[in-house]
């Protein structure tokens, strides 16, 4: 699932210039782990992203209550800002009702990627609330303009629609501060270029909140493994031979 840090650094310096994290299309229920989870040193994992839909295109698998229930309060719990917990189950649950929405509608409109969105909008919105509120907006103003878009703009391949709000997921708004030091750090080592800040910051965001999927503790590894990176001598990291208890931590709590 992980992918070695030597290799990792030769991607670094690769693109060194910079550019758009992997992330894929939010609204459409693409989760984290699909959309290649960044490793502390920088680079992605080599799982695809494509935005994805329900698993029968003709049909969406209702979410069960409890299903809803456990997606709002995993969302809930890693919302940052001054949101009181009910408001935050509130918006979070707003943005599952309206994920599975635009999985329906792919559905109806026989779009690409509608296979298995459904099954993923929980962690898809998790991960969106995992940087802030403002990162969750964003989210949910790209999944309703999927929403209102026409099925010949959901066709393959798509006509162009919704660009502002995708951009807006690549903003400063969806990286976390772990992964903004952690994007400073690997510049003044001279892994990445300064250009390249926000979009490795924000790359490296969507794949620690990967770490939803197996539970807070998990997050709460990954996250410590990326601070120690952040901080972490240069020639360490370009070895990779770097915070290697963290990321032993990481794998034993994670499971992967």
């Amino acid at each position: 699932m992980r992918t070695p840090y030597l290799a990792l650094i030769s991607l670094l310096a690769c693109n060194a210039g910079g550019g758009e994290p992997t992330t894929s299309d939010a609204s459409t229920g693409t989760t984290a782990a699909e959309a290649g989870a960044t490793d502390a040193t920088g680079g992605s994992q080599s799982t695809t992203a494509e935005p994805t839909g329900p698993a029968d295109t003709t049909s969406v698998e209702p979410t069960t209550a409890a299903e809803t229930t456990a997606a709002e309060t995993t969302a809930a719990e890693t919302t940052s800002g001054e949101t009181t917990d009910a408001e935050t189950t509130d918006t979070t649950g707003d943005a599952l009702d309206t994920c599975l929405a635009v999985c329906a509608h792919l559905a109806e409109c026989d779009a690409p990627f509608a296979e298995g969105c459904a099954d993923r909008c929980a962690l898809d919105v998790g991960t969106h609330s995992y940087p802030g509120p403002e990162c969750l907006a964003n989210y949910m103003a790209l999944a309703e303009c999927k929403l209102a878009a026409s099925c010949d703009e959901l066709a393959d391949p798509p006509v162009e629609q919704c660009s502002d709000e995708d951009d807006a997921l690549y903003g400063e708004a969806c990286a976390s501060d772990v992964c903004l030091a952690h994007a400073d750090h690997i510049i003044e080592c001279g892994l990445i270029d300064p250009e390249g800040r926000i979009p490795h910051a924000v790359e490296c965001t969507y794949g620690v909140a990967e770490a939803l999927e197996y539970g807070q503790d998990c997050l709460d590894a990954s996250e410590a493994l990326y601070a120690c990176v952040a901080v972490a001598p240069c020639d360490e990291i370009e070895s990779g031979e770097v915070c290697m208890d963290k990321e032993t931590e990481q794998e034993m709590i994670c499971g992967f």
